[in-house]
């Protein structure tokens, strides 16, 4: 140990953090065939060599172990979330975190969307309008679906989607990622929302599967 008046060294320290990051790189190989397949699909579709990928390996992966590869791979994702949750709280309180800001991203997510229902008539011009560009979408592949008997007007269209994002956004277990225009949001929105994702579930998967840390 490399000690100075009595302190311990940012080199020791680094040589600790490293010690202690090579443990979650252990628990992530245990934590990965446990993880949801919607969580792996998302890596694979958004993150697996995508902008995100590249914002999480410079604002997570990097920042946790310096050394680290710039090859992102889910299991690198699982010990950097697990590192950091678990260096700032006790297994039990970290989870009640990540699962809070899981209800408060749904909740800011799908409020743009909840305006679009609310408000048909009287469009804030910066509101995205999603729902109503998916229901215009699905309107005109169901007029050249012969076989599709249902003739839903937009309004109707938009208030069925709009029903299966409350679904999502009250279902404690669905993943933030698992939000159905996910692809219309912002790179860093997505990279942070799967970090939280990844986080929660691991967290879980350590606590039901193998025991507190």
């Amino acid at each position: 140990m490399i000690t100075f008046k009595g302190r311990v060294s940012t080199m020791d320290k680094t040589t600790n953090n490293t010690n202690q990051f090579e443990k979650y790189e252990t628990i992530a190989v245990l934590i990965l065939p446990n993880i949801k397949n919607n969580i792996i699909n998302t890596f694979d579709k958004y993150i697996d060599g995508q902008k995100a990928g590249l914002y999480i390996y410079q604002n997570y992966i990097k920042k946790a172990n310096p050394n680290a590869s710039n090859h992102v791979t889910l299991e690198s994702i699982i010990a950097t979330c697990t590192y950091i949750a678990l260096s700032k709280e006790n297994i039990d309180q970290a989870i009640r975190t990540y699962r809070e800001n899981r209800r408060v991203y749904k909740r800011n997510w799908s409020y743009t969307i909840k305006k679009e229902i609310e408000s048909l008539d009287n469009m804030n011009p910066k509101n995205p309008q999603l729902l109503k560009e998916y229901a215009n979408s699905l309107s005109l592949i169901n007029e050249l679906d012969r076989s599709d008997t249902r003739k839903l007007t937009i309004k109707e269209l938009m208030m069925e989607k709009y029903e299966s994002v409350e679904n999502w956004r009250f279902d404690t277990t669905a993943p933030i990622t698992d939000f159905c225009f996910l692809g219309q949001k912002p790179v860093t929105s997505v990279a942070n929302g799967f970090v939280n994702d990844v986080t929660l579930e691991s967290l879980n998967i350590i606590e039901n599967i193998y025991g507190v840390l």
